[in-house]
């Protein structure tokens, strides 16, 4: 019995050793380096250089992975942090289908303008514009949420892009197209938010559609949109009944 006593304890020994190196990778903050705050997501000739976009649902609210410092922009402070999403659809590029953590630094200070990505929340749905850094995602910008975008159409679990479409056609046509657990206030929102970001063509052909399926109310914003980009607008109004 006493002979068995040291092996035990090595046994054990090694055991808590391995235990102690999973814990420590899995709570060392991942070496990601700090972007620039912006990238121009406005020009539709430079969405087909973004390595990866997947749409997705954000799990759980975001949490910080590492220590507030200075950022290396501007003169703001920083921290790097982690949120967990749900993969809906990839517009581009390869990651894995299932939940993923995506990285980004947020900034803390008093600005003006644009929303942060401090803003994410749990249960919202967003665009993300992404990039590899080693082994982990990480937006292609940081600080604002230029490189995220909200997605008010609702949820597209089932969403299968056109393999013949162009990058900006499936991101105009997913952000515009009617989901579950969406309205018509939020449709409305969505063709807004969208006009102006991913090309006028893409824009046009998804509002003729939407004139041609949506609710009046959504028909009438596609219209509104088609009309300042110059083109017809041919609602078919059912007849009203004798």
């Amino acid at each position: 019995m006493r002979r068995g006593i040291p092996r035990l304890m090595r046994s054990l020994h090694s055991f808590l050793l391995v235990v102690t190196a999973l814990t420590l990778s899995c709570s060392r903050t991942p070496d990601i380096v700090e972007l620039p705050p912006s990238y121009d997501i406005h020009s539709p000739e430079n969405i087909r250089y973004i390595p990866i976009i997947l749409a997705g649902q954000v799990v759980a609210n975001p949490r910080p992975v590492g220590e507030i410092h200075p950022s290396r922009f501007w003169g703001w402070q920083t921290q790097l942090i982690r949120v967990r999403v749900r993969t809906e659809a990839i517009l581009q590029g390869d990651v894995v289908p299932g939940d993923v953590d995506i990285f980004y630094f947020i900034a803390f200070g008093n600005f003006s303008g644009g929303a942060t990505l401090g803003s994410m929340l749990a249960g919202e749905r967003d665009l993300f514009f992404l990039e590899k850094d080693r082994d982990h995602l990480r937006t292609i910008c940081d600080g604002w949420r230029a490189c995220v975008m909200r997605i008010y159409s609702g949820t597209h679990p089932d969403y299968k892009k056109d393999p013949t479409a162009s990058v900006n056609e499936a991101i105009t046509d997913l952000l515009l197209t009617r989901g579950s657990d969406t309205d018509d206030r939020k449709m409305i929102r969505a063709i807004g938010e969208t006009y102006g970001r991913f090309g006028d063509g893409p824009m046009i052909k998804k509002l003729k559609q939407l004139v041609k399926q949506e609710s009046p109310a959504v028909r009438q914003k596609a219209c509104t949109v088609l009309k300042e980009l110059k083109e017809s607008c041919e609602q078919k109004i059912a007849a009203p009944k004798e």
